[in-house]
């Protein structure tokens, strides 16, 4: 029987969703911006420059040229389109993970290894097509397509890739990898989910200032989908670890808790239990 398992799936959105991360961390300037879901994956815009970056993450396969194919054949496809308009050209990008097979690729590319292997495509319907051809790409800007394409298949490993980014946001907000990881990244994870299903391209676009000031939040609500994905029991102990250490040598009488309840939603059952579980775990009377 077939595996339909998700996860995969799955983890390649979040890969893509972390990159996204990553690379508005790793601008330079706060007036630099990324757009989500516009020309490719992920679009980083400075004010040199645009590149469009496509990404794929295949844990458990090998490298082969097909994978890869279809993206660099829309590539060249906005490459032309944008040639024929006159718009500035752009650079692009395409990042991938793959178990193995990575000595299939030998780079840099030259025109014939580009054509043949990721411009020519072979189907029982078409018989052997050529995109440079349907395009009507002569070799000059075939040759100008290849200096603006860049492939790494050699990208970081899903765990590699979140432990950078916790680095990262350790890094910017002077915190530690416990607040890193519980509050800001899954502030980051949040809002370039927000950005990703917006329908508006326009809004789906955001400087490295906006991203940080928007993330830098207090008040964090973990939404079920954090929560979900690194687990409720490992959250709670490092809640337990960084605010409740056994360590600390804190008389009785000195212990104060401030508990807050949102407007209509006490309940005096729940409240009691409350008070009885901190009364038994925090004093010896």
């Amino acid at each position: 029987m077939a595996d339909r398992s998700a996860v995969s799936t799955i983890l390649g959105y979040f890969y893509q969703f972390d990159r996204s991360i990553l690379s508005i961390l790793g601008l330079v300037l706060d007036t630099d911006e990324i757009a989500i879901e516009c020309i490719e994956d992920i679009d980083i815009r400075t004010a040199t420059e645009t590149t469009a970056v496509q990404c794929k993450y295949y844990e458990r396969s090998e490298y082969n040229h097909s994978v890869i194919k279809p993206a660099i054949m829309f590539m060249l496809a906005h490459f032309k389109e944008g040639l024929e308009a006159g718009r500035t050209p752009i650079q692009y990008q395409l990042s991938g993970h793959f178990s193995g097979g990575q000595d299939k690729l030998d780079l840099p590319l030259d025109i014939e290894f580009l054509k043949t292997n990721f411009l020519t495509a072979t189907s029982k319907k078409d018989g052997t097509t050529a995109k440079h051809e349907e395009l009507d790409v002569n070799d000059a800007e075939l040759e100008l397509f290849r200096q603006a394409l860049s492939i790494d298949i050699n990208a970081e490993k899903f765990e590699d890739q979140f432990k950078n980014i916790k680095v990262m946001l350790a890094s910017h907000f002077r915190c530690s990898p416990f607040m890193a990881e519980f509050f800001y990244y899954n502030s980051a994870l949040r809002v370039i989910k927000e950005l990703s299903i917006d329908n508006d391209p326009n809004r789906r676009v955001i400087s490295k200032g906006n991203f940080l000031a928007r993330i830098d939040t207090s008040s964090v609500i973990f939404d079920e989908w954090f929560v979900e994905k690194r687990g409720k029991a490992r959250y709670f102990a490092e809640l337990r670890s960084t605010y409740f250490s056994s360590s600390l040598n804190v008389s009785q009488a000195e212990r104060l808790f401030l508990i807050h309840i949102a407007a209509g939603t006490y309940n005096s059952t729940a409240t009691k239990a409350l008070l009885k579980v901190i009364s038994q775990k925090y004093s010896k009377l």
